[in-house]
């Protein structure tokens, strides 16, 4: 390898090793149908990045009906691992499609969106109204 080759290798390590990533990761939660919708997503950061609640969008979907922005709460909060940040995304209308989608945006720093397709279930306990259950 000739010597301009590794002065390019090694300023191609050096910007590398300064580059910062956020990574939008997996949710965890469900879609239930008939209860608001309750998610947390781990983001992955570089030493040092202060992920803040203002720093995160998300918009949400029913179907093809979009959620009311005031009716999505975006909560940023230290995670488990020193960098990670669990971001939760909680509406306040019940799900009523089978299929809800979640956008998540970074807003600081470095911009990513990642979108995120549930399939909603039924909640594993039924609540009968009162009225059925005593009967005539």
């Amino acid at each position: 390898m000739d010597s301009r080759g590794r002065v390019f290798g090694l300023a191609l390590l050096c910007v590398t090793g300064a580059s910062h990533g956020l990574v939008l990761g997996s949710a965890t939660g469900a879609a239930l149908i008939g209860r608001p919708l309750d998610l947390v997503i781990q983001v992955h950061g570089a030493v040092g990045e202060d992920a803040l609640s203002s720093c995160f969008q998300a918009e949400v979907y029913h179907g093809d009906a979009r959620q009311e922005a005031s009716g999505v709460r975006v909560l940023a909060q230290a995670g488990a691992q020193p960098q990670v940040t669990d971001v939760r995304i909680a509406s306040v209308a019940t799900v009523d499609e089978p299929v809800v989608t979640v956008q998540v945006r970074s807003t600081c720093g470095q911009k990513v969106t990642r979108q995120y397709v549930m399939l909603a279930d039924l909640p594993s306990e039924i609540v009968v109204p009162s009225a059925l259950r005593d009967g005539p």
